[in-house]
């Protein structure tokens, strides 16, 4: 019986749309990323006083990707045993969210705190694009979403991804204040 859901549910037209539509908007912010660097290679970053009260601590933006990774993969665990008909109401939440954010990098054209060709964490995609965080908005969709299909500790231990994704990205110098508030407003 689940077997049969699961293959309707991603069999649906519904499912195809919001499926593509995350696509575009991943490939959105890659374009807008590549052209901030295009069109504004000298960008300086902004001045951010958390950054001079507070130390800075490199190795916690291997902690930025543990959270970005894993609140995702939590959150469609528990959508596929208990709201599969919903998948494509939950993948759209992540198209808006990173839709907005490719146009808002690139309408917002931030340098970052380290230059602007730096890459940082687990991969060696360079985004050159700080304003909104996308990792914010990941992990913050992720817990919001989790609220209607998740379990108490659950919830609370995507809350608690959600604040190591912030305290890991700002003391790692990844993102700026604004950058990460932006990303929690978007998302």
């Amino acid at each position: 019986m689940k077997k049969r859901k699961i293959i309707r549910v991603l069999g649906s037209r519904i499912f195809l749309i919001s499926f593509l539509f995350l696509i575009f908007a991943t490939q959105i912010n890659f374009l807008f990323s590549d052209l901030i660097q295009i069109y504004y290679p000298d960008r300086q970053p902004i001045i951010d006083t958390l950054f001079n009260l507070t130390p800075y601590i490199s190795w916690t933006q291997y902690l930025t990707d543990v959270a970005v990774i894993f609140s995702p993969i939590i959150l469609l665990y528990n959508v596929v045993l208990k709201d599969m008909d919903h998948l494509p109401y939950y993948i759209s939440a992540f198209s808006i969210g990173y839709f907005l954010r490719g146009i808002l990098i690139f309408l917002n054209p931030i340098g970052g705190a380290h230059g602007n060709m730096d890459v940082y964490g687990l991969t060696t995609i360079m985004q050159h694009g700080m304003f909104p965080s996308g990792h914010t908005i990941l992990v913050f969709v992720a817990y919001a979403l989790s609220r209607q299909v998740c379990e108490k500790k659950v919830k609370y231990f995507l809350l608690a991804m959600c604040f190591v994704e912030v305290v890991s990205l700002f003391l790692s110098r990844v993102l700026s204040a604004i950058g990460i508030v932006g990303g929690f407003l978007v998302s």
